[in-house]
């Protein structure tokens, strides 16, 4: 069984050091900062209030709701129109 306790960095530091392991590779968090979908995961915890996503789970913060955004990009395939030709 694995135990799991609500996590939120302590300081700025860790919180940099999060947000770099998790937010910046996350398919979750908007590419523009301006966008009008963002994690809400994020700025809940930004607020100071338990997300119900980020745990120390077995000893190590996790995000249970991460999304690899390289994964994503992989998994997305171009649809190939039947009528036009190849080249090579």
């Amino acid at each position: 069984m694995t135990d799991r306790k609500p996590y939120l960095p302590s300081n700025g530091s860790e919180g940099m050091a999060w947000t770099d392991i998790w937010c910046d590779r996350c398919s979750r968090r908007a590419l523009d900062p301006c966008a009008k979908t963002q994690c809400v995961h994020e700025l809940r915890a930004l607020c100071g209030e338990n997300n119900g996503v980020w745990y120390i789970i077995d000893g190590v913060p996790q995000c249970t709701a991460f999304r690899d955004r390289a994964e994503k990009a992989r998994s997305r395939r171009v649809k190939k129109d039947p009528n036009q030709r190849e080249l090579f």
